[in-house]
């Protein structure tokens, strides 16, 4: 039924682009003869292309979300905190690093040369190049449920993960925060993809520090009908009714030494 499903939405979406195509055509017809010849664009070269339309209503995705959280958290905690990241965007570290030092693990270079992040290349599934107590703050965007499952270049090693939790441990200083997002559901491995953890085994992966706050992106949960945006961010750690395999993406901030 569901393949059927998935026939179906493929079939009428090209209804749809066909149809929209044909009224661009006669838009752009339109357009191009209300033009008189002293307009000043009228002998311009002329191209016409697809579908361009956007939404009007748009909104943020989850990691824009998730910047904005961090963010505001982090100006709280006053200027000139060390940083550790894995896997922020780079527009969210690049902003962090205005007031902070900021250290982005990094596989490869991407030739930021505008930003103040500091960029180290380190494959996370080893032990991190830093001495203990070095930071303050640690941030990452959906990126540890990634981790040693080899898909942008780590090695494979399924205790890679555990291991970095310790790493954090040790490299955090003892009044320090963890602030970051991760994919939120019934526990399970979708291999080649990223592991989902409920929030009792994240709250024992952390168990070394107080979860204080938390916020549900309730958007991406296949065959559930996506929440208006006015509610798409809540408290609400309910996953019955999910699949194993689906997810929400869950933004938490754990700390400890307070």
């Amino acid at each position: 039924m569901r393949i059927l499903k998935k026939i179906f939405n493929k079939l009428l979406s090209m209804i749809k682009a066909r149809y929209k195509n044909y009224k661009i055509k006669e838009r752009y017809l339109l357009y191009c003869s209300m033009m008189k010849e002293d307009h000043p664009f009228k002998n311009f070269s002329k191209i016409k292309l697809g579908d361009c339309s956007a939404d009007p209503k748009e909104f943020f995705n989850h990691y824009e979300a998730y910047a904005f959280w961090l963010g505001e958290k982090v100006l709280k905690m006053g200027s000139g905190k060390k940083i550790l990241d894995i896997g922020n965007k780079k527009i969210t570290n690049a902003m962090l690093s205005l007031n902070n030092e900021v250290y982005s693990l990094v596989l490869t270079d991407c030739e930021d040369r505008i930003s103040n992040v500091k960029y180290t290349f380190h494959d996370v599934t080893k032990k991190l190049p830093f001495e203990d107590k070095t930071f303050d703050v640690f941030t990452s965007a959906v990126s540890l449920q990634l981790i040693g499952l080899a898909r942008y270049g780590d090695e494979l090693d399924p205790y890679a993960l555990i291991n970095l939790f310790k790493e954090l441990d040790r490299t955090m200083k003892d009044r320090a925060d963890l602030i970051f997002s991760i994919t939120f559901g019934p526990n399970c491995l979708v291999f080649n993809n990223h592991w989902i953890f409920d929030i009792d085994t994240l709250k024992k992966l952390f168990s070394g520090w107080e979860l204080i706050d938390y916020l549900v992106d309730n958007r991406y949960v296949e065959n559930i009908e996506p929440k208006p945006n006015s509610e798409r961010f809540s408290k609400d750690l309910d996953i019955k009714g999910l699949q194993y395999g689906d997810y929400k993406v869950i933004f938490l901030h754990f700390r400890r030494g307070y």
